[in-house]
């Protein structure tokens, strides 16, 4: 009851959408720090150490590893704040073994369906077409779009089908400014303008001369991808859009996106090669 509009192409073998959503809630949880721990924890289909924060129920403090092993003895086991009433008792009943922090927070929100591709689909699909939006949003409001932020949302397909990758571009001022209603307006051609000007930049950035090069900070890369940026790729990107853009006249009206059929046929990246 949250989506005000949505778009969808008229083509069983393109499957791509997109929808405003007026009210969507996000939750942030940090699960302490990466890596760290043996237990691991299945969370949104992604199996991972989430150790999360060890604390003193008593005074908050986190504790920390000793900085040495040679010096494991000298240390104390437990960290406490100089007023704690426990800072020279070593019982575990002191701590907190582990704490997740979380924030909540709504906004309004700007859901885009991963398109299925001659491509395929895999991870490399997903962050190389993720970083392209914020590339198009640069140019075509002419500068910062900071407060725009993306994070990727997978939903398992239906009746065994492939799986659904989404992107979720949200405005982090709490309410939304408006700018995610304004790429809809005109009948999404504002958001067609994005995913253009996207791929011309990648198209005609220097790095295309450069055979060893497959994406510059100049064009896809940016600091804030992290961990994600080996799996960007210019070529990728720019064999998505290039593709996209010759379909995009055939946009229709739809209740929402997640009706939208997928062809089976494109469940790994391997069988979709293979068709074509």
């Amino acid at each position: 009851e949250d989506i005000e509009v949505a778009w969808s192409l008229k083509s069983e073998s393109l499957p791509f959408g997109f929808e405003f959503i007026r009210h969507a809630q996000f939750r942030d949880i940090n699960f302490g720090e990466r890596g760290k721990g043996s237990e691991t924890l299945k969370v949104a289909n992604q199996t991972a150490i989430r150790s999360g924060f060890k604390l003193c129920k008593y005074c908050g403090m986190v504790q920390k590893p000793p900085r040495r092993k040679r010096d494991a003895v000298d240390e104390p086991v437990q960290t406490h704040a100089i007023d704690c009433e426990k800072r020279k008792s070593e019982d575990p009943l002191n701590l907190i073994e582990c704490l997740y922090l979380y924030r909540e927070f709504e906004s309004d929100a700007l859901r885009i369906l991963v398109p299925f591709t001659k491509v395929g689909m895999d991870e490399r699909v997903v962050q190389s077409f993720m970083a392209a939006v914020p590339l198009g949003l640069k140019r075509r409001f002419g500068g910062k779009v900071d407060h725009l932020r993306m994070t990727t949302h997978e939903e398992p397909g239906k009746d065994n089908g492939p799986a659904r990758h989404y992107i979720m571009l949200y405005d982090s001022v709490p309410g939304g400014t408006g700018y995610l209603h304004q790429l809809l307006s005109q009948d999404a051609q504002t958001l067609s303008d994005v995913l253009r000007m996207a791929s011309e930049q990648l198209n005609s950035c220097r790095c295309n001369a450069e055979p060893d090069k497959d994406g510059c900070y100049s064009c896809l890369y940016q600091y804030r991808l992290g961990r994600a940026m080996n799996q960007v790729s210019r070529d990728c990107a720019r064999d998505i859009l290039d593709e996209l853009l010759g379909s995009l006249d055939m946009l229709e009206r739809v209740d929402c996106i997640s009706d939208i059929e997928i062809n089976p046929q494109f469940d790994s990246l391997l069988e979709s090669r293979f068709i074509a």
